[in-house]
C-alpha cells in the first residue's frame, strides 16, 4: 500500500490501492477506512429512492446511487448512497476523476451498523 506524506493518504494514492472485493475502502481525512458492502435490502431501498428522485426531478439533474465524491479534494473520498448533481456540475466532472465537493443532495440509507458519529461526520463534511 502506498505511503502518504505525514501519514495522510491522498486521493491519488488511494486510486492505487487494489479493491479487495469482499469490502471496499473510503478515504476519510487522509485515512483509509474499510467499508462493508450493503446487503440486498439496503441496495433495493437505495435503488428505489434513486428511481423515485430521478422521476420527480424530470431530467433537471443527474441522480446516481453509490456516488463517489471528494468533499475535501486531496484527502477525502466518500460514497453517497444516493446523490443528486445539477447538470452543470455533472458536465464539469472529468471521466477519470470524482465529483469535487459534496453532491447537491445526498441521501443515506441507514442500517443497523450505522452510527450517529458516522452520520454526524458526513453531515458536517457535506455542509
Amino acid at each position: 500500500m502506498p505511503e502518504a506524506a505525514a501519514g495522510l493518504m491522498t486521493v491519488e494514492q488511494y486510486c492505487e490501492v487494489p479493491e479487495p472485493g469482499s469490502f471496499y475502502y473510503e478515504l476519510h481525512h487522509g485515512n483509509l477506512v474499510r467499508m462493508s458492502w450493503s446487503n440486498f435490502g439496503d441496495t433495493r431501498v437505495r435503488s428505489r429512492i434513486g428511481r423515485q428522485l430521478d422521476a420527480a426531478l424530470d431530467g433537471h439533474g443527474i441522480v446516481l446511487t453509490r456516488l463517489a465524491f471528494r468533499a475535501i479534494p486531496e484527502y477525502d473520498l466518500r460514497v453517497a448512497d444516493v446523490g443528486y448533481l445539477t447538470r452543470e456540475r455533472w458536465e464539469q466532472i472529468k471521466d477519470e476523476d470524482y465529483c469535487l465537493g459534496a453532491p447537491d443532495l445526498i441521501i443515506e440509507v441507514l442500517s443497523q451498523s450505522t452510527t450517529s458519529i458516522e452520520i454526524n461526520e458526513k453531515i458536517a463534511l457535506c455542509l
